[in-house]
């Protein structure tokens, strides 16, 4: 426990040319306010007072990492907040947004004790160690490169290759497991978790993703779902919000999924939509095939049981179950329900009309 208060004032910089202060605007998926609420937690301060230009912004701090008090700056000054709290109280006095680390914040202690003050303010210390404040946006790319550095650093350090660690940027919060390798050009973000001996390909973006260990994601795009074990994503996929891939699964390029279960050994190699969809265990989707899950009014599910096989160019128009074992041949329609290992074909018979084509 350290004793003190921190003081946050956050005034809008102008130099930011924007709508919000520069504390709440995000580096790698995290406000700035957020990296100093986490540095100052570290330390345990007695309490943290943020001073907001109107109570607009105050909603914007029910989310941190510390319990703050929020009073508004143009009724409350510094001087006010020491009368209320006690003038035998240490106080450390930050920007909204100024980057800095806990020995900063130490060091700044330790000085205001040995010149007697109560009072000092870490924006003093600017230009030496870690610490400078966020004024613009020229600033807020400084603080970025700052954050990159340390958080690549780290998952090196841990047993993470990253190919190019100038050109790869991860959030705070990523956890990546030993011998994934990153390659250049990839952005990682929010609660991602990675297990061990992944690849996560070049120019893929991933968001709030649950990835088992040997998984492969190749230049494609995931966000807010899961995937299992062994499975290899893309090149070119976008999983959203919702899917979960099981083990052992492949889902290739040009592949979408949207609020849809892929079992384990299920496979869509090429150029399919599967949305709001379950499909079972060791399915294969062929080039082309999709889930029609919308009628313009609302949203129904696809079912495709453990086994089963759908053939190219395939739509199944939910609501429609494929029973375990099944086959649906290539190119058709699919609209009422197919049975366990049947085979169905839902498309016009050929016609042939010799020479129809001479003379045209």
């Amino acid at each position: 426990m350290q004793d003190f208060y921190a003081i946050i004032d956050l005034q809008h910089e102008e130099g930011m040319v924007s709508g919000y202060p520069a504390s709440h605007h995000k580096i790698f998926g995290r406000r700035v306010i957020d990296y100093m609420l986490r540095a100052l937690q570290q330390v345990s301060p007695r309490g943290v007072i943020v001073l907001v230009e109107n109570s607009g912004f105050a909603q914007y701090l029910e989310d941190t990492a510390v319990p703050v008090v929020c009073k508004n700056r143009d009724m409350t000054s510094v001087q006010d907040i020491v009368d209320e709290y006690g003038r035998d109280q240490q106080y450390l006095v930050m920007p909204g947004a100024v980057m800095f680390d806990v020995v900063d914040i130490v060091t700044a202690l330790r000085e205001a004790a040995r010149s007697g003050k109560n009072v000092i303010n870490i924006a003093d210390a600017e230009g030496s160690g870690n610490v400078f404040v966020i004024k613009n946006r020229v600033d807020l790319a400084r603080a970025a490169k700052i954050v990159q550095e340390r958080t690549n650093r780290g998952h090196m350090l841990g047993g993470v290759s990253i190919i190019d660690a100038d050109n790869t940027y991860i959030g705070p919060d990523v956890k990546i497991g030993m011998d994934t390798t990153i390659y250049p050009g990839v952005t990682i973000e929010g609660e991602t978790s990675i297990g061990k001996n992944c690849v996560i390909g070049q120019g893929s973006h991933l968001v709030n993703m649950k990835i088992g260990s040997n998984v492969q994601i190749l230049s494609s795009t995931c966000r807010d779902c899961e995937i299992g074990d062994n499975t290899t994503v893309g090149p070119y996929a976008f999983m959203r919000q919702g899917a979960a891939i099981g083990k052992d699964c492949r889902i290739g390029c040009f592949v979408e999924l949207k609020n849809a279960t892929f079992g384990e050994g299920s496979k869509a190699s090429h150029l399919s939509y599967i949305g709001d969809a379950t499909f079972g265990k060791n399915v294969n989707l062929g080039c082309g095939a999709i889930t029609v899950n919308y009628d313009g009014k609302s949203k129904s599910q696809t079912v495709v049981e453990d086994d089963a096989f759908v053939g190219c160019n395939t739509n199944l128009i939910a609501p429609v179950t494929v029973g375990k074992g099944a086959f649906v041949a290539a190119g058709s329609t699919i609209t009422y329900n197919v049975p366990e290992c049947a085979l169905a074909i839902a498309r016009e018979r050929q016609t042939i009309k010799e020479d129809w084509a001479k003379g045209r």
